[in-house]
C-alpha cells in the first residue's frame, strides 16, 4: 500500500497543474474610427486586479481580434490607445472576458455574444429605458436584483462600479450590496475607489447640508455659498460644453428657470472639467441667462463625488440638498413640488 502514495501525489499535483481553461475571442470593428483619421496605436486588456491579460501592437486591417483562454469568467478593461495626429487619448471600455466570441456593439457600446455580456447588455438598456422613460419601476430594486442573481461573478462587480449606474442609484444601495459581494472583490482597484465615491456621497446625500467650493476665473472667485443658502431653493447644474446628455437637459432648465425665477427660486450653471472659452461658446449658443460658476474642473464633482454628467441637484432655502440625479420632466416637478411647501 505505501507504494501507492507516491503515485497518488503525483495524479493529484496534475490535476492541481492542469486547471481547465476556456478559449475567448474579442472582436471590435475599427473602420469608422480609421475613416475619421483616429489610429489604434496598441490595445492593451487587463483583468480588474490591474494585470495584464493581453497587449497588441502594431494592427493590421479594419478589426481587432484578441484570442486567448481564461479560467473562469473575467472582469476585464480593453484599453484602445487612439492617436489623433500629434493628439493621443486612451479609450476603455469594460467587458466580461469568458468563452465565446465577444462582439463590440457600437450601438450599445457593449460586448455581445457570450452569456454574462449578454445579459449585462440587456439590463443595461431596460434600466436606460426605465430611466429615461420615468418608468415605475425603481432603479435601485432593478439593480438589486441583478447583483443579488450575480453575486457571485464578476458581472456584479461591472454593474455595481458603472458610472451611469452610480450616478442614478443611491449610494445607500450600493454600499448595501457591496456588503454581499465575495471578499476577494474587495482587492480590486474598482472597488477600493467605489467604496471612496460612496463614502463621500454620503455626505452630499439628499437630506445632508451643501458643502461648499469654489472656482477661480480671470481673476474672480465664486463659491457655491454665494448662491446655495441664501434663501432661496437653487437648482445647480453641473454641465460641460461638449458633454451631449448635458446639452439636452439645457433646454429643460432653461425652461424651469423662465416659469420660476425670482425672490424664491434660482439657477446655477457649474462648468465641470471643461475650458472656459468653450463654456461661455456653449451659454451663447444655448441661449443661457443664469448665473454660472466658470472653470470649476473638478472642485464642485469631487466635493459631491460626481463621476457623470449632467448631475442635477435641488438644494433648499438653508442649503439643504433636497433632490439629485434629476433628468427631463423631474426636474420641473421637483422645483414645483418644492414651491409649493
Amino acid at each position: 500500500m505505501k507504494k501507492l502514495f507516491p503515485l497518488i501525489a503525483i495524479v493529484a499535483l496534475l490535476f492541481a497543474a492542469c486547471k481547465s481553461e476556456s478559449k475567448y475571442t474579442i472582436k471590435m470593428g475599427i473602420s469608422e474610427m480609421l475613416s475619421h483619421g483616429v489610429n489604434v496605436d496598441s490595445v492593451e486588456l487587463k483583468d480588474a486586479y490591474g494585470n495584464a491579460m493581453q497587449m497588441i501592437s502594431n494592427l493590421d486591417g479594419d478589426t481587432l481580434t484578441i484570442e486567448g483562454t481564461v479560467e473562469s469568467p473575467t472582469l476585464a478593461e480593453l484599453t484602445l490607445h487612439l492617436s489623433f495626429g500629434e493628439e493621443k487619448s486612451p479609450a476603455t471600455l469594460q467587458l466580461i472576458v469568458e468563452e465565446g466570441v465577444l462582439t463590440f456593439n457600437e450601438k450599445l457600446n457593449s460586448f455581445t455574444g457570450t452569456p454574462l455580456n449578454d445579459e449585462i447588455t440587456k439590463f443595461m438598456s431596460s434600466l436606460y429605458d426605465a430611466f429615461e422613460n420615468n418608468s415605475a419601476i425603481d432603479i435601485n430594486d432593478m439593480v438589486t436584483e441583478f447583483v443579488n442573481k450575480h453575486k457571485n461573478d464578476q458581472s456584479s462587480v461591472l454593474i455595481l462600479s458603472d458610472v451611469e449606474i452610480t450616478t442614478i442609484a443611491s449610494p445607500l444601495c450600493i454600499a448595501k450590496l457591496l456588503e454581499e459581494i465575495p471578499e476577494e472583490y474587495n482587492d480590486m482597484p474598482r472597488i477600493k475607489k467605489l467604496k471612496e465615491n460612496i463614502d463621500v456621497k454620503s455626505k452630499s446625500a439628499e437630506g445632508k447640508m451643501f458643502i461648499d467650493f469654489e472656482a477661480e476665473y480671470n481673476g474672480k472667485v465664486q463659491k457655491l455659498s454665494d448662491y446655495v443658502g441664501k434663501g432661496k431653493y437653487v437648482l445647480v447644474d453641473f454641465w460641460a460644453s461638449w458633454c451631449a446628455p448635458c446639452r439636452a437637459e439645457v433646454p429643460n432648465i432653461i425652461a424651469v428657470y423662465n416659469k420660476y425665477k425670482g425672490d424664491k427660486f434660482e439657477v446655477i450653471g457649474v462648468a465641470t472639467w471643461d475650458e472656459p472659452e468653450k463654456t461661455l461658446k456653449a451659454i451663447e449658443e444655448e441661449g443661457i441667462e443664469y448665473p454660472q460658476i466658470l472653470n470649476a474642473q473638478r472642485a464642485g464633482s469631487d466635493a459631491y463625488s460626481i463621476e457623470g454628467i449632467p448631475e442635477i441637484i435641488l438644494f433648499g432655502p438653508d442649503g439643504t440638498i433636497l433632490k439629485r440625479g434629476l433628468r427631463g420632466e423631474d426636474i420641473e416637478k421637483a422645483v414645483a413640488s418644492a414651491l409649493s411647501k
